[in-house]
């Protein structure tokens, strides 16, 4: 879901704060550190990597409860507002749906 969509619905809110945006740093310097730890070789460098899945994925999942939050926002909304958002508000939950499902799939590498 584009940026511009999920400040949209912020907006509509009136309760988007700034935690999201902090959310989408950390989850890009996690995958930069990732890519950087893929360079070390041996016993520390694999276990740099899983430290690093194991940040990634605890931050993906933090965003995931955010837009859970976000949608019960916008189910809560007065219903002239909530038609304003309803179609962004699908498009997140589909967005949601997607990204919970890579989640369930993803074994941290090296870990059983």
């Amino acid at each position: 879901m584009p940026q511009a969509s999920v400040n949209k619905v912020g907006h509509f809110l009136l309760s988007a704060d700034s935690s999201q945006q902090e959310g989408e740093g950390n989850v890009r310097k996690r995958v930069v550190a990732i890519a950087l730890e893929v360079r070390h070789k041996g016993v520390e460098g694999e276990r740099k990597r899983q430290q690093e899945y194991r940040q990634l994925l605890r931050l993906t999942r933090q965003i995931l409860n955010d837009s859970r939050r976000v949608l019960r926002g916008v189910e809560a909304l007065p219903t002239r507002r909530r038609r304003g958002v309803q179609g962004l508000g699908e498009g997140l939950e589909t967005m949601a749906d997607q990204v919970r499902r890579v989640v369930r799939q993803t074994q941290i590498p090296g870990m059983p």
